[in-house]
């Protein structure tokens, strides 16, 4: 699981130094992370219902983290306390998952004004 996670971590940030590469060179590069286009939603309701989505996962996201947690201290011992740390990492992830859907809230809710 680490080595997967280092995997697409490394995966993440060589697209991110060729994109930074292709923006310099200003010619196009394979694999590059795309530029996320300008352009604004078809109507007023679909941007919106679009914020309230992401609003929506945002607080999935910190529920999921919060239950994740006290499953983790129901029985702290389970498998020598693995099944603890297993359940801390995913609610890790969660709130990471979180942090970028409100990267992303912040722009969807600067475009629908």
């Amino acid at each position: 699981m680490i080595v997967g996670d280092e995997q697409r971590h490394d995966l993440l940030l060589r697209a991110m130094i060729r994109r930074l590469q292709a923006e310099t060179e200003l010619a196009a590069s394979p694999g590059a992370l795309p530029v996320p286009s300008n352009a604004t939603y078809a109507t007023v309701e679909s941007a919106t219902q679009a914020v309230d989505d992401v609003r929506a996962l945002i607080r999935n996201k910190h529920d999921g983290s919060r239950h994740l947690r006290h499953l983790a201290r129901q029985e702290q011992t389970l498998y020598g306390g693995v099944y603890p740390l297993l359940l801390e990492t995913i609610a890790r992830d969660s709130e990471k998952h979180a942090t970028i859907l409100r990267y992303l809230l912040h722009h969807l809710e600067e475009r629908t004004r």
